[in-house]
């Protein structure tokens, strides 16, 4: 959808000297050409470099800079080559290719960098949750690390009010939605790196797209056509895959409850 509606307005207002010197439809292909080529290479760059941002508490509207400024080098080598193809625009000099780099960078920005940017703000992820205050221990033996939960790392990340017991992880496109027994919430996330900040919690993965706490499992359910799924103690219903399925049994999630699913 966004790919379709940049590509039609940038045809119809034809910036950079395309509307005088392509005729419409050499228009759409050249914009069509384009824009694929800058959600093929823009969006994968801004995620891993707000992905790596996220993990290690980076300024957001830095790394976000970042991202659209790399991404713009080779947006600008493929606009090179579809300006010699579609325009039969000689090989750029110096200058012209510095200009060739701002255009991309300005289309970059408002087709890649403003939406981005605008999602972040919906998903309430520009601005890191803060951790849980240390609770001062009531015995001089206990350290830190002794007094905090299972999963923290990752529940710190969470809003206060959705910091409860880690339940189970679903991956959503470029984040993680974090399943709690106070709610849920998204998380900048891959589904790998999410995993990894919660080894300390009895859980295992079920899916390529889900992760599951031992405890959060209260039955399991077996359909026709022999999938298993599982069911949470929070409501939620989960699909375990076929290459999961030996772990998901041999971990024994929900099979005490029933029998003729062995």
């Amino acid at each position: 959808m966004q790919i379709g509606a940049a590509t039609i307005l940038l045809t119809l207002i034809g910036p950079f000297g395309t509307f005088t010197d392509l005729t419409l439809p050499w228009r759409g292909l050249y914009w069509a050409a384009a824009i694929l080529c800058g959600f093929t290479i823009l969006e994968p760059t801004i995620y891993r470099v707000l992905h790596l941002a996220y993990r290690r508490n980076w300024h957001w509207p830095s790394a976000l800079a970042i991202s659209v400024l790399v991404a713009a080098v080779p947006l600008t080598a493929a606009i090179v080559l579809i300006e010699a193809v579609l325009r039969q625009a000689p090989e750029p000099a110096f200058v012209p290719l510095a200009m060739y780099y701002f255009h991309v960078l300005t289309i970059t920005v408002l087709v890649g960098g403003v939406p981005t940017l605008w999602e972040l703000h919906r998903h309430g992820l520009l601005t890191l949750p803060q951790p849980e205050p240390a609770v001062p221990s009531a015995s001089p033996e206990r350290t830190p690390a002794m007094s905090e939960p299972p999963g923290s790392r990752l529940r710190n990340r969470l809003p206060a009010k959705r910091r409860g017991a880690i339940l189970a992880l679903s991956m959503e496109d470029h984040y993680v939605r974090v399943f709690t027994d106070a709610g849920d919430s998204l998380v900048l996330l891959r589904l790998s790196d999410a995993m990894a900040e919660v080894q300390d919690v009895a859980g295992l993965q079920i899916h390529r797209s889900h992760w599951v706490a031992n405890d959060a499992v209260s039955r399991t359910e077996r359909l026709p056509d022999g999938r298993i799924r599982l069911h949470l103690v929070n409501g939620l219903i989960l699909p375990v895959s076929r290459s999961f399925a030996r772990a998901v049994r041999d971990a024994g999630l929900g099979f005490a409850q029933r029998s003729d699913v062995d």
